[in-house]
């Protein structure tokens, strides 16, 4: 989710935003909403977070080209209204925080993770955990990354898409628990695929693309 100024359409936020790659953050984007994160096929992703009222747009930005989910249905607004609530966000066992430009991650094992993700940074930042190939490296995660394309015909790629789990955008200096991350014993590349507020080269090429290895 991204709150944005009253009045902002879906179409608007499309075409600014999820279409614009590399483009300065338009005006109207307040920040990001949270939400939940990646979640497989099969899977429940439980979010605990708190939301200020105004207009929000929902979106999905998985698949490639026309088959996105955003450009399926995947996309809408919702408005939220009412005071904040006074709750407090559930005790966490692990902590995710993101800044420029990298990960600072603790307590995360193998199984069920109750996990905090920070934004301690001065630019957008969400998390992404990409299962690691059987004997894949970093090295060849980056080079994967840089290419965008394909692998070679009968070369498997070095990281499961499918599989992946994470965190959605936050804005600089804001907080939220999302509950229940599965992660599975052995190696996960973390990356952020934001760019800066005014446009430039995605985060993982700055140095947020890194090695979890759990066990």
């Amino acid at each position: 989710m991204a709150r944005v100024k009253d009045g902002t359409t879906p179409e608007q936020f499309q075409k600014d935003i999820l279409e614009a790659e590399g483009a300065p953050i338009p005006d109207y984007l307040i920040g990001p909403g949270g939400g939940a994160g990646v979640t497989p096929p099969g899977v429940t992703t439980t979010v605990t977070q708190k939301l200020d009222a105004g207009t929000y747009i929902y979106f999905c930005a998985l698949g490639d080209g026309d088959a996105v989910h955003y450009k399926h249905g995947m996309l809408g607004s919702l408005q939220i209204k009412g005071d904040k609530g006074k709750g407090d966000l559930p005790k966490a066992d692990g902590s995710v925080k993101a800044h420029e430009y990298g990960f600072d991650i603790a307590g995360l094992k193998a199984g069920a993770n109750t996990v905090s993700f920070e934004n301690t940074g001065q630019q957008l930042h969400h998390a992404l955990f990409i299962p690691m190939a059987p004997g894949a490296t970093l090295d060849q995660v980056k080079e994967f990354m840089a290419s965008q394309g394909p692998p070679p015909a009968g070369a498997q790629p070095p990281v499961d898409f499918e599989k992946a789990t994470g965190f959605e955008v936050l804005a600089p200096g804001n907080k939220l628990v999302q509950q229940s991350i599965t992660l599975q014993k052995g190696s996960y590349a973390v990356l952020c695929f934001l760019t800066d507020k005014a446009g430039g080269p995605p985060h993982f090429t700055k140095g947020m693309l890194q090695q979890l290895d759990v066990s």
